[in-house]
């Protein structure tokens, strides 16, 4: 598995795991759920977003560069 693939399985895991989350909080939890998300998980999503799109303008970068 390349590193786009690895950081694309990441990614998809951890909005499931939001996803189940937001659908298991209550009332009393919500701003801890919804903290959590903001904090946690959201920088790391955006962090391997950022991967992706420099490993693909990579590969992009090297098909030009090659023609």
């Amino acid at each position: 598995m390349n590193k786009i693939e690895k950081a694309k399985t990441k990614i998809a895991e951890m909005r499931s795991a939001i996803d189940k989350m937001n659908a298991n909080k209550t009332a009393e939890t919500a701003l801890t759920v919804e903290t959590a998300i903001e904090v946690l998980a959201l920088p790391e999503i955006k962090k391997l977003e950022k991967i992706v799109a420099e490993e693909i303008g990579k590969k992009n970068l090297e098909k030009f560069l090659n023609k």
